[in-house]
């Protein structure tokens, strides 16, 4: 009676990977799971695959919200799980050390000022004090390529509203480093600003930890914070991080190419796109990873970009087979 328990649970066990390796998407996502999937839609198994392998999850209620458009957040950070499934990982990222693309400059005994390492203006109120930028300069006799440039709100150096910060002692942090050294350099910019560099008593060591982080770096609790580390550790390429607004196809295209484009044969012979001259969308073409969205093969390169459209192009590079393959091909 054991034995026959036995074989019966195996039989089952066979059946059930069976069902699995048969199955149009992975074994994780059952059909019916989100609401809002119509069953075998065009983009039904995209949306499988994506969830089973953790690259998209729902919007909530057991929703997927196909339709719904994408951030240039969510663009990014769906290119980097497919980057790191592609490379062997698991596509769930490492959280960020708590120090990690912060820089906290401090001046004197007296100021302190924390900000972003991330070229632009400040995000959402942090860094509300001080704007960062990396310069080249050899300023003063400072003869390292990089130097941290700050501009401060502090008015006028040179009248009694302003603070003039030249020459005083520094300490500036990154990423949990702390380097000493000196303001230099204070310019006057315009009526409300004057801009100085912190020159570090050590550049050689400073110059190459602040090259790993730059432009990296993101406020604290955003959600994307962890993908953003991942990618610095990675080393992906910044043009890969996007954000601040709804992505458009081109841009959501070109960061698929790059993470993708190692793994790209081609299947068909496409020589253009009717209304994009751009080559990494014509390679996506090619590998059969993008078919247009008319008989003409528009790509409408400055639209938006739904989510199913999303999990289909991911989809089709983590899955080679689900590629399209296309006879008519257009000339040039």
């Amino acid at each position: 009676m054991q034995n026959r328990q036995i074989m019966r649970n195996v039989i089952l066990m066979i059946v059930s990977l069976c069902t699995c390796i048969s199955s149009p998407y992975c074994c994780g996502y059952e059909q019916g799971y989100f609401v809002d999937i119509p069953a075998n839609s065009w983009y039904e198994a995209s949306v499988g695959i994506c969830f089973d392998r953790g690259i998209m999850l729902g919007t909530g209620d057991k929703c997927f919200s196909p339709e719904q458009n994408l951030s240039r957040e969510e663009c990014s950070v769906l290119a980097l799980r497919v980057y790191d499934l592609e490379h062997g990982g698991t596509s769930v990222f490492e959280k960020a050390p708590d120090g990690w693309g912060i820089i906290e400059l401090k001046i004197g005994e007296s100021m302190t000022l924390t900000g972003i390492a991330y070229d632009g203006s400040p995000v959402n109120g942090y860094s509300s004090e001080i704007t960062w930028s990396l310069a080249k300069t050899n300023r003063r006799g400072f003869e390292a390529e990089k130097a941290i440039s700050m501009e401060f709100p502090f008015g006028d150096p040179n009248t009694s509203s302003g603070y003039d910060l030249r020459d005083c002692t520094a300490e500036l942090t990154i990423g949990g480093i702390t380097y000493t050294g000196r303001m230099r350099d204070s310019i006057l910019s315009n009526a409300s600003g004057f801009r100085v560099y912190f020159e570090p008593d050590s550049p050689g060591d400073f110059c190459p930890t602040l090259e790993s982080i730059w432009g990296y770096g993101v406020e604290p609790e955003v959600w994307y914070r962890d993908a953003w580390y991942y990618a610095c550790m990675n080393s992906v390429p910044l043009s890969v991080l996007t954000r601040w607004g709804t992505a458009i196809r081109t841009e959501y295209a070109f960061k698929m190419w790059s993470v993708a484009n190692l793994n790209l044969e081609a299947i068909n012979t496409f020589a253009n796109v009717p209304d994009c001259n751009q080559y990494y969308v014509l390679d996506l073409y090619n590998a059969g990873i993008l078919t247009g969205i008319d008989d003409l093969g528009n790509f409408n390169p400055n639209g938006t970009l739904s989510r199913a459209e999303a999990a289909t192009m991911a989809a089709r590079i983590l899955e080679p087979n689900l590629r399209i393959k296309q006879e008519r091909q257009r000339d040039s």
